[in-house]
């Protein structure tokens, strides 16, 4: 399990708003409107636990300034609010107490606020 934590950005976003949705919808997530569903993007810094890991893929998309790794990087988080996606891993083992496995309501695609490139995405609630 990754464990990533987004702080409020200082700066201002090389792309706007309307191009990270563009860009989310680029990947296969369109963005919208569908009804039931809300969607929102917010300009947020994004650290990874072990930010060493993503130095490959941050120099893959452009990103190789950032020589720290997943540190302080600025994203737009693309939320989409009130899908139904069922949890993804496997199912308990055979004789263990069973956990709730929900249905996951909201999707969130990370696009890069310097250069648009996607950079993940994530369930969540």
């Amino acid at each position: 399990m990754m464990i990533c934590t987004i702080r409020s950005r200082r700066s201002l976003p090389a792309i706007s708003r309307e191009q990270a949705l563009r860009a989310a919808g680029a990947v296969g997530f369109t963005p919208g409107p569908f009804p039931g569903i809300t969607i929102s993007a917010r300009y947020e810094l994004m650290s990874f636990e072990n930010p060493e890991v993503w130095a490959g893929t941050l120099k893959m998309k452009g990103l190789d300034s950032h020589t720290q790794g997943f540190v302080d990087i600025p994203v737009w988080v693309v939320s989409y609010e009130g899908l139904a996606i069922p949890p993804s891993g496997p199912p308990p083992p055979e004789g263990s107490t069973p956990t709730p496995r929900g249905v996951n309501r909201e999707l969130n695609v990370v696009i890069s606020a310097e250069n648009g490139e996607y950079l993940g995405g994530f369930t969540y609630r």
